[in-house]
């Protein structure tokens, strides 16, 4: 009579063990697909932010050249308004 009790008890105990280990190893698979995921949309953040800081350098680069090109309008313009005015011509020390 003790026997078959420990038998079912050592059955019992196995098929414990086993649910146990079989728990493990799916979370152990769901956390090494997680990582893969999460090391793919680490990549994908990466490149897109490299891609991002060239873009805004491009931009940057763009906007000196605006800037430069604007000075220079306004650097003609001013001679042309000089030019049609005369050339300014200081008066204060000139003989009446």
């Amino acid at each position: 009579m003790a026997k078959p009790k420990m038998v079912m008890l050592g059955v019992m105990v196995v098929l414990f063990a086993w649910v146990e280990v079989a728990q493990a190893a799916s979370i152990s698979t769901r956390v090494r697909i997680l990582e893969n995921k999460v090391g793919k949309y680490d990549k994908q953040i990466q490149a897109e932010s490299a891609a991002r800081k060239a873009y805004e350098n491009k931009v940057d680069k763009k906007l000196e050249e605006v800037d430069s090109l604007q000075k220079q309008v306004e650097s003609i313009v001013k001679e042309m308004n000089d030019k049609k005015q005369g050339g300014k011509q200081d008066n204060r020390y000139s003989f009446p």
